[in-house]
């Protein structure tokens, strides 16, 4: 697992350390550097994988001095050199530290930017392999999903995964109905037993957003994966996703990638309450707990206090133990040059270590505005 990683001279971080959990929720304002944090874990998973050099698994045994783009790779577009590198660095080399035992080192010439990160070094020790970004899966949803499609692409991949975008999850799914669910992460349901990956992300879904059934159909011959959506409580004929809307399209990468994630592995997942009601957004934070209790490392970068809500009603429920979750709240304001980063824990009772102002109170400042015009008018 990732304890805390160490960010030195990267985008708003000039010398910080962050902690993080078994389950970690990124919480804060807009642009206060959530996302920076998730751009530092994804070009130290990047560098790994260049570690594969045409081998099935990676190794850090196999690093050596390349180069780690900026740009394409889990849908960064972090521009050239010259924009990441911390405005008040003293020296043009960026690190990132994990656990204080596996350190990466990259060149950056302020002179002549690129759209690359040279790395030039790393520092690690035997307990570097057991760290869940450093597994051979890893599993990464970007904030920007892919909408309703009726139909996606087929993958050839080192592992199986719903890419970054959620483009493979229906390929997914259909190639792989009969793979069987890890015992933690079914669904608690006595008559919804069939632990086949169609079965279970069928439960969840319907968990989530009730009544909807999926249906695929691979097409080897033009390597496309027909999807479609039928309404269990509608006499109709399955229906193509642009029927249904976005919020199935963008929650099911979700459901699949925390059914078929390894243990040991990382899931980081970017707004998972993209397009959900908010009874979906705090179920969806339900079952994000329950990844993490099986032992998958989650991080959520996350706008809703629905979501923090459900993971709350999870550990209450005894899903997760409190002690596994940590909130990270960001901050900054327009004299801050770098973010403070407040840690939030849970007690027994669910109830958080500290409400920071500006933390998930927009609801009870309108609600007081209200009052107050209210007041005003009558």
């Amino acid at each position: 697992m990732i304890r805390d990683i160490h960010i030195k001279n990267f985008k708003c971080f000039s010398d910080t350390n962050i902690k993080l959990n078994n389950l970690t929720i990124l919480a804060g304002a807009n642009a206060v550097g959530k996302s920076s944090l998730i751009h530092s874990l994804l070009l130290v998973r990047e560098t790994f994988d260049k570690a594969r050099f045409g081998n099935e698994y990676p190794t850090l045994k196999n690093l050596s001095n390349i180069d780690v783009s900026l740009n394409g790779n889990y849908n960064l577009n972090l521009g050239d050199s010259a924009q990441v590198i911390s405005s008040s660095a003293h020296s043009e080399y960026i690190t990132f530290n994990i656990n204080n035992c596996s350190k990466f080192r990259y060149f950056v010439s302020k002179e002549n930017p690129e759209q690359i990160l040279k790395f030039e070094g790393h520092e690690s020790s035997s307990e570097s392999e057991n760290i869940s970004i450093f597994k051979n899966e890893f599993y990464y949803l970007n904030a920007e999903r892919l909408g309703p499609r009726v139909a996606q692409n087929m993958a050839t991949q080192n592992y199986l995964n719903t890419g970054t975008q959620g483009e493979f999850t229906g390929d997914t799914i259909a190639r792989n109905m009969l793979f069987k669910v890890d015992q933690k992460r079914r669904i608690n349901n006595e008559q919804l037993k069939v632990p086949n990956l169609n079965k279970q992300v069928e439960y969840w879904l319907d968990f989530v957003i009730p009544g909807i059934e999926i249906t695929t159909q691979v097409y080897n011959e033009i390597g496309r994966v027909g999807f479609y959506l039928k309404r269990t409580y509608s006499d109709t004929e399955p229906l193509n996703p642009y029927n249904i809307g976005f919020g199935i399209s963008y929650v099911l990468p979700i459901l699949v990638s925390g059914l078929i994630a390894k243990e040991g592995s990382l899931l980081i997942v970017e707004n998972p309450e993209a397009h959900l009601h908010p009874n979906g957004q705090s179920k969806i934070g339900q079952f994000l707990a329950h990844v993490a209790s099986s032992g998958i490392q989650v991080i959520i970068e996350t706008h809703s206090e629905h979501v923090l809500n459900g993971i709350r009603i999870a550990s209450l429920k005894k899903v997760i133990r409190n002690d596994l979750i940590g909130v990270n709240f960001f901050m900054m304001d327009e004299k801050s040059k770098t973010p403070s980063i407040k840690h939030l824990t849970l007690n027994q009772n669910a109830e958080l270590s500290d409400w920071p102002d500006g933390f998930f109170d927009q609801e009870e400042n309108d609600l007081i505005d209200i009052f107050k015009g209210q007041r005003h008018e009558s």
